[in-house]
């Protein structure tokens, strides 16, 4: 369904101000395409205090800006019954800047390329009488788990500063299989090691690695291959991944993720936390912030992820269902991958926060005899 969205002036508040004026009209005008937003600015439809303005403009608290009247713009449907989800009793954690959501997994982040609505789509239909709700950041469709959901601009600004500047923690859960593990419990792979773990009071290592250990060695990066990578058999170890990444494009358009040597840098730090009849239970941490990079970089150490339908390995993926009593033949459980924690320091006068996630319902269903969730 499509309307007409009548002539408006809006008056910028403090929140608002700064922006570009091509971007508050993306914000104010959802789902209508950039290309039409400039053709309405250099058509003088869109006035500031009654003048032309570039699509650059820096909008100032006080400006009026007239949003003109648009038609075909893509209707929200806020009241339409069984349209959107009902996520309000997903919230972990809100204050007046701030939502942070347990994303259900199979929701995207956002709508676009044939979805109709994510989360943010969504929460805004949830909650139609508030102003401003912007992500944060974005998790993938398949994973469940900690979402950031701005409130406000000012909240936003400083949250995204945070995650550019590494100060915000980002902690996964995944479970993948690690059938390799019994075969390299006594081999000590080649290699610097680094215990600089000890330093949290953890056992464990971490660190630099030319074999073989997730960093592409000479030899394979100048015939432009890849290494092999191993993580010996240490309960309590991290391992730091350091792997270059490169995404590619298919012809469907979808997103696929590999290590290469003309990729670019990737960390993924990974702990093992159990392990249980050739699945394991890891912690993860990115370092960096790639395409499918956790998914891409278990792959890489010959750990896929648990129902991963395009990095996984569904031989596998179906021989661990088999021994789930739960599990219900033909259908896929779903990628077991969880955005479990977030740490966030105080940012300006927003509160620190300290949210962890409860695995999804599935995690416990299919895998709750083998491993303790409740970490």
């Amino acid at each position: 369904m499509s309307v007409s969205k009548p002539a408006a002036t809006r008056e910028i508040d403090t929140e608002e101000a700064g922006q570009r004026l091509d971007n508050y009209l993306a914000r104010q005008l959802k789902g209508l395409p950039k290309a039409r937003i400039y053709r309405c600015i250099r058509r003088g439809e869109v006035r500031i205090n009654g003048h032309r303005a570039r699509p650059s403009h820096k909008l100032a608290a006080g400006d009026k800006v007239r949003i003109p009247p648009v038609a075909h713009l893509p209707s929200r449907q806020a009241g339409a019954p069984g349209k959107f989800l009902d996520l309000t009793d997903q919230f972990l954690y809100q204050h007046e800047g701030l939502i942070v959501l347990n994303k259900p997994a199979g929701l995207a982040s956002h709508g676009g390329s044939g979805i109709s609505a994510g989360a943010i789509e969504t929460l805004r239909a949830n909650l139609p009488e508030t102003r401003y709700l912007e992500l944060v950041h974005r998790l993938d469709k398949a994973t469940s788990g900690c979402l950031m959901i701005a409130r406000k601009r000012s909240c936003l600004r400083l949250l995204q500063e945070a995650l550019r500047q590494r100060q915000v923690g980002k902690r996964y859960l995944a479970v993948v299989h690690s059938q390799g593990l019994t075969e390299w419990q006594d081999q000590q792979p080649a290699g610097r090691w680094v215990n600089n773990a000890g330093a949290n009071g953890e056992q464990g290592w971490a660190g630099s690695f030319q074999q073989p250990a997730g960093r592409l060695n000479n030899d394979a990066a100048a015939n432009g291959e890849q290494d092999t990578a191993e993580l010996p058999q240490r309960q309590t170890g991290i391992l730091t991944i350091d792997a270059p990444l490169l995404t590619r494009a298919s012809g469907n358009g979808e997103k696929f993720t590999s290590v290469h040597p003309t990729g670019k840098p990737a960390l993924t730090r990974v702990k093992l936390l159990q392990r249980q009849d050739g699945l394991s239970l890891l912690e993860v941490e990115t370092l960096t912030g790639r395409t499918h990079q956790i998914r891409a970089h278990l792959k890489h150490i010959q750990m896929p992820l648990l129902g991963d339908d395009r990095y996984g390995d569904k031989s596998l993926d179906a021989a661990a269902l088999l021994a789930c009593p739960q599990a219900v033949a033909g259908r896929q459980p779903g990628l077991f991958l969880h955005a479990w924690r977030l740490r966030v320091p105080q940012l300006g006068d927003w509160p620190a926060i300290d949210v962890m996630a409860p695995v999804p319902e599935t995690w416990r269903r299919l895998l709750g005899d083998r491993f303790d969730f409740d970490i």
